[in-house]
């Protein structure tokens, strides 16, 4: 079949047909040499809908490793607008899960526009995470900054997986400080459930850089609700780093504004 099949025939192939015209029309990508004809074939290969993606994810596996290579498949994923792509969410996550990904941008781009359904993938790799937190740190990063840019109601929907991560972050793997940026993104009273575990940062001896960015992180609270932390606050100012000291100032005078 020549690359520039029509769009119809190429909808109506079989499988093997429709796996033998998406490696086709990907190497016919690569030698494209104008941006009008990368986008053509782009779209070509889009019209074909889910039946081209579990080739389009064998692609990049199958075939040398190319970084054009992983952003064109995460791009053309991205063409196919929801639900067509519904069977490309699982690959769109493990995109985020890398935020070197040359793609992770637009599958970022493309899970947004996707919206809730993409909700029990985000969970499930989470707790494929939490088996080794050392291990997969990395990717509990890019999972976390992607959690961080969602809208406030779909945060909402993965508190009680951030609060896990809360609870296996150590100096060695820092999962605690990427699962606290979207929780203090929406903060009181959603995120209120987070507040133990900045505590116990705050007392502990972790490094001094998390510390002081927990005290900091009080400051997206309710500060009725914050101020039963006070003394714990009024501690840090006694400590030697003039990081932690500085967070603590600012946190007290912060409380003290707004429980005038």
């Amino acid at each position: 079949m020549r690359p520039d099949a029509p769009y119809a025939l190429l909808v109506n192939m079989n499988v093997s047909d429709i796996e033998s015209t998406v490696i086709e029309k990907l190497l016919s990508l690569e030698q494209a040499e104008t941006i009008e004809a990368q986008d053509r074939i782009s779209r070509e290969i889009a019209m074909l809908g889910e039946k081209a993606i579990p080739h389009l994810v064998s692609f990049t596996r199958r075939l040398p490793m190319k970084f054009s290579r992983l952003e064109t498949v995460t791009h053309i994923i991205d063409l196919m607008d929801y639900p067509k792509n519904r069977d490309g969410i699982p690959f769109l996550i493990d995109v985020i899960a890398n935020i070197n990904h040359p793609g992770w941008e637009t599958a970022v781009s493309t899970l947004k526009k996707i919206g809730d359904p993409i909700i029990p993938g985000i969970k499930k790799t989470i707790n494929y995470c939490l088996k080794d937190p050392d291990e997969y740190s990395p990717q509990i990063q890019g999972l976390c900054d992607f959690i961080e840019l969602l809208e406030p109601d779909m945060i909402r929907q993965l508190i009680h997986d951030l609060l896990l991560l809360l609870e296996v972050g150590t100096d060695s793997n820092f999962v605690d400080y990427y699962a606290l940026h979207p929780l203090i993104k929406i903060g009181s009273p959603d995120a209120e459930l987070a507040l133990p575990f900045i505590e116990m940062i705050i007392i502990s001896e972790r490094s001094e850089f998390l510390r002081a960015f927990s005290i900091r992180a009080l400051r997206h609270f309710d500060p009725k609700i914050v101020s039963a932390y006070t003394q714990i606050v009024e501690e840090c100012l006694k400590v030697e780093s003039i990081r932690i000291h500085d967070e603590a100032v600012l946190t007290l005078e912060w409380l003290k504004q707004y429980m005038q």
